[in-house]
């Protein structure tokens, strides 16, 4: 019997891909497919740390680096039945540049095909990217907007010009770090204009299944998607 709504994971990480991942693509997908989810959304780090080290290398080696969690993942749901779409989680050269406060932003719509046309991306600023995924269509969103510092090193995440957001991920679950999202949903209630999505963040197998969203169906890419976060301004 079909469903009416499927359920997603929005925020999800491998080992593959994500330095701080301890979960193999392999192994995410098949505990997502345990859970009963539908899909999820492969979000692995796109940082310029990770880029840097691989410098010498011609761009489109450096993204099949990158992007091996993803297709290892897309491989499993194929063959489990589960859907599989792309995503990243971004951190711009303003913070490698020496800006300690760490904050991370959520991409969806943007295709590996544009990936792999734009290497400058791997050094991009938040502004820049900003106008681009306006420009380009990709929805962005900061993700655990509110999150307290991890160690000495970081000051914590803090809510940037909200003009350069489409929205934020107003409830993040990593049990791990400390999210906040009592505070993140009190800065969605001062930025009505914002979308939200809500994710696990899931790093290991004991973060999985958190969080999830549920989209109507049919879901078949993840324009669809994207569809139906725009959406959430006309209700």
């Amino acid at each position: 019997m079909s469903k009416n709504f499927l359920r997603f994971e929005m925020h999800t990480h491998t080992s593959e891909s994500s330095p701080c991942g301890e979960i193999t693509a392999k192994t995410l997908v098949e505990t997502y497919h345990k859970l009963g989810y539908d899909g999820l959304i492969i979000t692995d780090h796109f940082r310029p740390k990770f880029f840097d080290q691989y410098g010498h290398l011609p761009w489109v080696e450096q993204m099949a680096i990158y992007r091996e969690g993803g297709r290892q993942a897309a491989y499993w749901g194929e063959k489990l039945g589960l859907k599989i779409f792309w995503g990243l989680e971004i951190r711009f050269s303003d913070v490698a540049a020496g800006d300690s406060r760490v904050n991370d932003y959520l991409v969806y719509g943007i295709t590996e095909e544009e990936l792999l046309a734009m290497p400058e991306l791997a050094h991009q600023t938040l502004r820049g990217f900003s106008a681009l995924a306006r420009k380009m269509g990709w929805l962005f969103l900061q993700a655990h907007p509110c999150r307290s510092p991890y160690s000495n090193e970081d000051e914590g995440c803090h809510i940037v010009d909200p003009t350069l957001l489409d929205g934020i991920e107003v409830l993040n679950a990593h049990p791990v770090h400390l999210s906040n999202n009592e505070k993140a949903a009190q800065e969605k209630a001062r930025n009505p204009q914002w979308l939200t999505v809500m994710g696990s963040d899931a790093h290991f197998v004991a973060g999985c299944g958190l969080a999830h969203m549920d989209y109507q169906a049919p879901v078949n890419s993840i324009t669809d998607i994207v569809k139906q976060i725009r959406a959430q301004r006309q209700e």
